[in-house]
């Protein structure tokens, strides 16, 4: 057993050690559990004791002796997830919080395709509508393991969405679709060499860049994502009905 995946958990090597002494023994005393993990009794005292208040072990009495035993190993998981619902809960108040108080845009870059994974994540979490601008054609190229798939995960979401794009490779058989993936495209020809995707929605844009080492850049502020929409908004708007 990699005591580190404990880590990764939230649980300290010592506290990893004792409850996995309790686990395997069944159940035991602060004495048993020291000998066997090598720490001094009261230490032990103290590891079981905080296990116990997160619900990781519990105790009895037996012939006047406290025993420890090992709650079932799912707990951890569960907590783990409760703790994921709290925090996804209170991250749209810790956004704001990190930029409001100095009026500062919040800005993320990833260099890896990760950024694309955090990007989706959030849109889920947060649009009601996507809008989008550049060249998709290119963005399902750069990132076929994301782009196809998260159509449909939008949709899923009840998500809807309204894009300009500049003519590509995949072009007509995207706005073939648009129906079923609730969406409304227009293409604009353009001499300039458009090689990025850009997405918007509430006060967040995303720009993934296609070439070279496909970054994404994640800004959030107010005032930039109402001019950017509005640029888009007036485009839109000399579109053919």
């Amino acid at each position: 057993m990699n005591i580190g995946d404990f880590e990764k958990l939230g649980l300290e090597k010592k506290v990893a050690k004792a409850y996995l002494a309790c686990l395997e023994m069944g159940s035991g005393t602060a004495l048993q559990i020291s000998k066997k993990i090598g720490v001094p009794k009261s230490t032990v005292h103290d590891i079981m004791n905080g296990l116990v208040a997160k619900g990781l072990v519990s105790t009895y009495l037996k012939k006047s002796k406290k025993y420890y035993s090992a709650s079932d190993p799912e707990i951890i998981g569960e907590k783990t997830k409760q703790q994921m619902q709290v925090f996804e809960r209170i991250l749209p108040e810790l956004r704001a919080m990190a930029y409001s108080g100095v009026g500062k845009p919040l800005v993320r870059y990833y260099d890896t395709k990760v950024g694309i994974e955090i990007a989706v994540k959030e849109m889920f979490a947060e649009a009601k509508e996507l809008t989008f601008y550049g060249n998709v054609s290119a963005a399902f190229e750069a990132y076929p393991e994301y782009f196809p798939k998260y159509i449909a995960g939008r949709v899923k979401h009840h998500i809807t969405s309204r894009g300009i794009v500049v003519p590509g490779s995949i072009t007509e058989k995207f706005i073939l679709e648009d129906q079923k993936s609730i969406r409304k495209t227009h293409v604009i020809k353009t001499d300039i060499d458009v090689t990025s995707f850009a997405w918007m929605w509430n006060d967040k844009i995303v720009i993934f860049n296609t070439i070279g080492d496909h970054s994404v850049l994640i800004v959030e502020d107010r005032r930039i994502a109402k001019l950017l929409q509005s640029m888009f908004e007036y485009m839109w708007g000399t579109m053919p009905k």
